[in-house]
């Protein structure tokens, strides 16, 4: 199973991009990583 853990103003979240309930994985790319303040980072995740 893979997935990102995603995080916004101290709130975590979680996108699953495959497992057993998938009929198939969901293909993505990951955006570059962007650090702000030296502490948070982000990046984007863009559709294949």
């Amino acid at each position: 199973m893979r997935h990102l853990v995603l995080s916004w103003s101290g709130e975590f979240h979680t996108f699953v991009s495959d497992g057993p309930i998938f009929a198939q994985p969901i293909s993505l790319e990951v955006g570059p990583v962007v650090v702000q303040d030296e502490r948070f980072a982000f990046c984007d995740l863009l559709a294949r």
